[in-house]
């Protein structure tokens, strides 16, 4: 590792598309949050939410920054950069042990004895 970490919001490029695309063009918000890029780069990558300091977001609910991430598509269907996208098991790696590594907040990020557990079970 470089000594770098990066940590992101994917549900901002899903739901401010609008603004991306007016400050930084159509190509420029494609490379965006460049995770796919910068994880075999060796950079610390986390996703991470303020919810609920951003109103729009629901602070209980993972699944929209998980599905931008996952298909890297605004909530209109713009592309934002197909490249870059990751698979469902890193997302959920990049908001879990991937945010405690970064972080070092204890007994969090995994399941193991004597974690604080909130997880989800998906089908």
């Amino acid at each position: 590792m470089n000594g770098i970490a990066f940590v992101t919001q994917p549900i901002f490029l899903y739901a401010e598309i609008e603004s991306y695309l007016k400050n930084l063009g159509a190509e420029r918000t494609k490379t965006t949050y460049a995770v796919q890029s910068m994880l075999p780069a060796g950079i610390k990558v986390a996703f991470s939410s303020d919810a609920p300091a951003t109103a729009w977001a629901d602070p209980v609910n993972p699944f929209v920054g998980l599905k931008s991430a996952v298909t890297r598509f605004a909530y209109d269907g713009t592309d934002l950069g197909q490249d870059q996208k990751v698979n469902m098991e890193t997302a959920i790696l990049l908001y879990t042990k991937a945010a405690q590594e970064i972080t070092r907040i204890p007994f969090i990020g995994q399941l193991a004895l004597g974690y604080h557990a909130d997880f989800i079970v998906l089908d």
